[in-house]
């Protein structure tokens, strides 16, 4: 099952990536003129680089997206000199002050490896200051990996993110030692570092797969790295009869557990619902394997003092249906829902220790509703 974040999903990313939603969101049209083609000319010509494109993106957002393919079998240390010769190109050019958006990517065998920046020329030095990072990761051999920086931190130079894939079938627990062994490895100095950490199932035609994902900054508390790596091992109730797509997010700042949250995004596979039709999965959402899966994940999520997203969706071979969710700090999305779903995982996700931020909500109340 792919990873598709949800409307929380969507929304807690958007946390995290504000310049990339905002020049994605530009509404403009990309321009190609003299100005783009003689940057990408340009870039084109720097050794290393198999292929470069430029395009500009005018508005009241605007950006100019630079992406460089480079040659097969490159390794991260090498990228050092395409990415100086890039800042310096773009320095000489009329896009010095604009935003950008750089992605090098190549490919060693069978591991796909990215390196990107958000932000202005200078950023790109934040980016040269990460090759020796991106390369401990490709002695990892991850199938995939991403490094991304941008200037988007609040007390850090930047904000480092690192995105890596396990190959499929990678058990629950690994994600987090993944995780572990990389904030060791790769330790905070000049940035704020997120790390993802995630495999895909491969795709099987005659039933679901498992996917897992773990998005958790360097320096959150340990209780919330618990939470997440539980529910990560165990992610429905035992002999659970499915597969699960699985997205695990914590975000926060600071050393006190209610500056941070953590958000559930799950999505429910039963395989005695597998063949049903998407138009039918509505006549599901309340059925006891949905919910009781449902409930474990809304427990999973509580821990006093911290913020909570759960989103629970329904798939089957030809579709997906929104089952329940909830957001601790509004109540009243919870009690919207006429199911009454949404509010069964609330009132769990309080019993079991979930602190609502609103005052006189409690497990079975929601003040104006």
């Amino acid at each position: 099952m792919p990873q598709r974040p949800g409307p929380v999903g969507l929304l807690l990313a958007a946390l995290g990536a504000t310049l990339t939603l905002t020049a994605c969101e530009s509404g403009s049209s990309p321009v190609e003129d003299a100005t783009t083609q003689a940057l990408q000319d340009s870039l084109a010509a720097v050794p290393g680089v198999a292929d470069s494109r430029v395009r500009h993106y005018p508005g009241d957002n605007e950006y100019v997206s630079i992406s460089l393919d480079l040659l097969p079998g490159t390794h991260a240390l090498a990228t050092a000199p395409v990415i100086d010769a890039t800042r310096d190109a773009v320095e000489g050019s009329e896009y010095r002050d604009v935003e950008l958006m750089l992605t090098l990517r190549w490919r060693d065998d069978d591991h796909d490896l990215d390196m990107t920046s958000h932000g202005t020329a200078p950023v790109l030095g934040a980016l040269a200051n990460e090759v020796h990072a991106m390369a401990v990761l490709e002695q990892h051999g991850f199938e995939r990996t991403v490094l991304t920086v941008s200037d988007t931190a609040v007390d850090a130079r930047y904000r480092r993110t690192i995105d890596v894939t396990l190959p499929a079938g990678a058990p629950g627990r690994a994600l987090n030692r993944v995780r572990e062994a990389l904030v060791t490895q790769l330790p905070d100095t000049q940035q704020e570092t997120t790390l993802d950490v995630r495999y895909y199932g491969e795709y099987d035609d005659d039933g679901p797969t498992d996917s897992r994902s773990l998005s958790v900054p360097a320096d959150a508390p340990a209780e919330l790295v618990e939470l997440a790596d539980a529910y990560l091992r165990d992610p429905v109730p035992p002999g659970w009869p499915g597969a699960t797509d699985v997205y695990v997010n914590v975000d926060g700042y600071g050393t006190e557990l209610d500056d941070w949250y953590v958000s559930v995004d799950t999505t429910l596979a039963p395989l005695a619902l597998w063949d049903v039709a998407e138009a039918d999965l509505e006549d599901h959402l309340g059925s006891d394997v949905v919910m009781d899966a449902g409930h474990h994940a809304a427990r999973a999520a509580a821990l006093p003092g911290v913020g909570a997203f759960v989103d629970v969706r329904l798939e089957s071979r030809d579709g997906y249906a929104d089952v329940a969710g909830f957001y601790s700090g509004d109540c009243r999305e919870a009690w919207d829902d006429r199911s009454g779903r949404s509010r069964e995982l609330w009132r769990t996700w309080v019993e079991s220790g979930g602190e609502p931020t609103e005052d006189g909500a409690t497990a079975t109340e929601c003040p104006g509703t």
